[in-house]
């Protein structure tokens, strides 16, 4: 497993960008559901990001067998 597939993916860079721009917003935003909110769909978005990077070698691989 390399890494350099996740650093060089575009959804991770991607999110790597939002990550900055999340903490801008919530600096100095107040502790309510909101900020959370915003934490937690950051969350959701680097794990679709990780997890579409791990799969795309099942995926052609897959693709390869059902040609």
């Amino acid at each position: 497993m390399s890494i350099s597939k996740y650093i060089l993916n575009g959804g991770i860079i991607g999110s790597a960008v939002s990550l900055v721009s999340t903490i801008k917003k919530t600096e100095n935003s107040p502790r309510d559901w909101r900020t959370i909110l915003t934490w937690v769909i950051w969350g959701c978005t680097l794990a679709i990001a990780i997890g579409s990077v791990a799969l795309r070698d099942s995926d052609k691989a897959y693709e390869e067998l059902h040609k």
